[in-house]
This record gives C-alpha cells, sequence and structure tokens, in this order.
C-alpha cells in the first residue's frame, strides 16, 4: 500500500514497535510490550581524536563541548564505585581463577588502530606535519599524589542515561508487535511509524544498532515525521516505482541519525546531547533492504535501534545535517568526482557566535572511493575538516572537531571509479551512488540550509 505526499512526494510510512529497553534507576514496572533492562557497560571502538587547525587557532583551542583545551572538563555524571566491577570478558577473577569466556566480536565490527585510521589525517589523509599525528602513547603515568583522573566520556555518558528504547522493524502493522519483518524481494526502503515514548523533553546520549538479519539490511535511518501517520503501520517504498527516488528524502522528515555497514554505536561528548522530538510525536524508522536471493518474505529481520536519553538537558544541543551534493554522473569504465559546498544558514545564530562542528560520517555507494569535507574562511584561507578514503564496509564516524564563524563554508568533495560501461548517477539504489557528509554540530540546525535535495529534505545543507 502506498500513501502519496502533497509536493511531489514519496510514498513512505515507517512504523516500528517501540520497547523501551533498559533503566538505571530503579523505576515502576513498565507496561505491556516493554521491557525494562539494567544499562550495560558497552563501550564502542572509536576513532583517534586528530588535530583540525594549526596550535594557537580558535578551533583548536575548542574542545569537542565548546570548553577551553586544557580546562576541566565538565561533570555530568556520577559513577558508583562502592561495589566492585564484575570481571571483564577474559579478565581474571579478582581471586586469581580464570574469568568468563571473552565474546566473539560482532561481524560489522573491526579493531580500531590506535594511530587512527590509515588513511585518514585531519579527519582522514596523514600529513607531514606533526599536528596532525595523534599520539599512541596513551596516558602518561601518574605520580604518586597526583588526582584521580576524570572518568572518559564513555563512563560519564553512561552515568548520565536515565532510560533507552528499543525502536526495530516488525513483522504486523500493530503496537507493541515483536514479530520479524518478512523483507520482500529486491531493493526496497521500508519505514517503520511510531511515536515517541519519552513523557518529558529528553535529549539523546547513546545510539546502538541493534543487528538481526545482516545479510539484507544495507542502512537504516531515524527520522522526526512531520506528516500525519498511525502507530504501527509498516510502509514499503518500492525504488522501482513511481515515487522510487524519493524513498527516504522528504520535506516532512528530519534526519535524527543513522547506521551503515561497519558503522560503531555512537555517544555524545560530554555536556553535549543530541536533539530529539517532543514526547508523542512521530518518528519514522527507515531500513533499506536489499533481498536479491531470495523471494518476497522468504527473508526475515527486526534489526533496529537503542536510543539512550536522559531528562536533564546538557549545556548544548547538537543535531545531524546533510552535506555534499546530488548532481552526481559517474561516465561508464570511468573516474569521476561530485561537489556541492554547503553555506549554513546560521539561524538564531547572532554574527559573533559560531558554530561548533563535533564528528563526520561521510557516505556513499560501492564505487565510492574518497571524500574530503574543506572549511572555506570568511578571509580566503581554507582548512580541512575531513579527508579520508572511503570503504563502503566500513563506515565510521569520524571526530572532526571545527569552529566555524560567520562567512564560512565548507566544500565536499566525493570521488569514484566506475567499472561498469554504464553512466550512474545520484539515487537510493546502491547501485546508483550518493555523495553525503553527514556532520554532527551544535547549535541544532545552525548548519542547516535547506531547499536544494532533490527530495526537498529537512537538515540538508547541499549545493
Amino acid at each position: 500500500m502506498q500513501q502519496t505526499r502533497s509536493v511531489m512526494f514519496r510514498a513512505v510510512w515507517l512504523v516500528a514497535s517501540v520497547v523501551p529497553a533498559c533503566m538505571l534507576d530503579s523505576t515502576p514496572s513498565p507496561g505491556p510490550g516493554v521491557q525494562a533492562l539494567a544499562a550495560d557497560s558497552f563501550t564502542p571502538p572509536t576513532e583517534a581524536l586528530v588535530p583540525q587547525c594549526e596550535p594557537g587557532d580558535s578551533a583548536c583551542s575548542a574542545t569537542l563541548d565548546g570548553s577551553s583545551a586544557g580546562a576541566a572538563a565538565p561533570v555530568v555524571g556520577t559513577i558508583d564505585i562502592s561495589t566492585p566491577p564484575e570481571p571483564m570478558d577474559g579478565a581474571p577473577n579478582t581471586d586469581g581463577s580464570a574469568g568468563p569466556e571473552a565474546a566473539p566480536m560482532p561481524d560489522n565490527s573491526a579493531p580500531v588502530d590506535s594511530n587512527g585510521p590509515k588513511k585518514p589525517g585531519r579527519g582522514g589523509k596523514n600529513d607531514d606535519n606533526d599536528n596532525d599525528k595523534p599520539s599512541s602513547d596513551g596516558p602518561p603515568a601518574m605520580a604518586a599524589g597526583s588526582p584521580m583522573p576524570m572518568p572518559s566520556a564513555e563512563e560519564l555518558t553512561d552515568a548520565d542515561i536515565e532510560k533507552c528504547y528499543e525502536l526495530r522493524a516488525h513483522g504486523r502493522a500493530m503496537t507493541g508487535d515483536d514479530s520479524k519483518y518478512g523483507v520482500p524481494g529486491g531493493e526496497n526502503y521500508t519505514s517503520f511509524i511510531f511515536k515517541a515514548p519519552w513523557s518529558k523533553p529528553v535529549q539523546a546520549l547513546r545510539f546502538r544498532h541493534l543487528a538481526d538479519n545482516r545479510a539484507v539490511l544495507h542502512h537504516w535511518i531515524l527520522y522526526t515525521e512531520q506528516a500525519p501517520a498511525r502507530e504501527g503501520d509498516i510502509q514499503p517504498c518500492d525504488l522501482d516505482g513511481f515515487f522510487g527516488a524519493l524513498c527516504g528524502q522528504g520535506t516532512t522528515r528530519s534526519m535524527i541519525t543513522g547506521w551503515a555497514p561497519g558503522r560503531p554505536d555512537f555517544r555524545l561528548p560530554p555536556g553535549v546531547g543530541l536533539e530529539l522530538p517532543a514526547p508523542g510525536s512521530t518518528l519514522a524508522l527507515e531500513m533499506h533492504y536489499f533481498n536479491t536471493g531470495s523471494g518476497p518474505g522468504s527473508v526475515a529481520d527486526r534489526s533496529g535501534v537503542e536510543v539512550c536519553v536522559t531528562s536533564k538537558f546538557r549545556a548544548k544541543t547538537a543535531s545531524i545535517t546533510w552535506l555534499g551534493t546530488e548532481s552526481i554522473r559517474i561516465p561508464g569504465n570511468s573516474r569521476a568526482t561530485a561537489t556541492g559546498t554547503c553555506t549554513p544558514r546560521r539561524s538564531g545564530l547572532r554574527p559573533s557566535e559560531s558554530i561548533h562542528v563535533l564528528y563526520s560520517w561521510p557516505h556513499m555507494h560501492r564505487m565510492g572511493r574518497h571524500l574530503t569535507s574543506i572549511v572555506n574562511r570568511a578571509d580566503g584561507s581554507h582548512q580541512t575538516l575531513y579527508d579520508g578514503d572511503f570503504d563502503f564496509d566500513r563506515q565510521t564516524v569520524h571526530e572532526t572537531p571545527m569552529v566555524l564563524s560567520a562567512g564560512d563554508s565548507i566544500t565536499t568533495t566525493c570521488a569514484y571509479e566506475n567499472g561498469t560501461p554504464s553512466m550512474v548517477k545520484f539515487g537510493q539504489s546502491t547501485t546508483e551512488e550518493m555523495c553525503f557528509n553527514f556532520v554532527y554540530a551544535w547549535p541544532a540546525h545552525a548548519l542547516d540550509n535547506p531547499g536544494s535535495s532533490f527530495g526537498e529534505a529537512q537538515n540538508t545543507c547541499l549545493q
């Protein structure tokens, strides 16, 4: 079933079951279909932080949360150390006996080199400049009488989390359903619509990918949906249909976050939370499925996302913005590039106020080889935000702290290699191409400048 939206829209409705998954505090038993679990201490792999500018520049003197470098990090939570922790997997017990066996690494994870990605430096390529080389020596040894080091960002984030909610694909168009979704044959975008389950305003602190059937899931994106939608509905968007080019985009949607192969689970840094819509708002979990080996419904999936939140708002609220371009043309059997420039709208900011970039998440498809994002300063100078090779199977998030002032813009360039005889253009299919750098920054939406995307999607800043 497809429902046509106004303004040349795709027919996509997304529906997901909402399952609160964990609570740190003691809370009354949740209602039917809700499972409460103790929050765990999972620590995702992270990329090494790479300086983005020369010492002395304002961008270098700012940390991810906006405080000055060298200043004490803000204490945003407490950690209970009254009882000794359980031994880690693979570690011996305190009495010297063997500890629990280490769990195998998930298929979609990969060890991260302590020096960061092989090709990235300034978010991407390692230059000869010493300022671009992250230290691999680890923290210095503590002298006698030295104060205890500050907790890590992971510890601070997890200490602040109040509740976690699981949002998953499901098979029946009804709320609270926990059956698996029968994935249609071929390639499609399937949307699962649900209502924001939090009962009061919250910020997101952590997102965890809930993997089920890795063989058919290309990626997922979590959106805020402004159009009317019934909780529990399931709506596929056929890429071969009339509105296929608009699957995954539209003026009624604003991206919150997403996942693609190789991306680790995601935490916000201390002092920063990610914007979430008001309680009861409509959310859309959109899954891009690629089921080429079996017929319709013969493959099932219940993948999704765990959203962990706090009602104790941190000082800074961030959001995600799409940089890049949709103007892509790659001739057959050749190499090509596509370039787009983001000129931030700076909504709500005074001329003296800045935009603070936290992370970059490059996204292309199978022909993508390299992506760069360059900051064009108002004074005519340039700085590298991100410069790195692209691997479709390892689409990780990179720490790329940068301060943008009034008059600055960002130019993103994607490089491709087309080994087929056919022209390839922008599109939602894996066989077509994209050129996006999804950038997390605060204040929320200050980087946005929508209106140039094919589907007129919100929170974009494209060519």
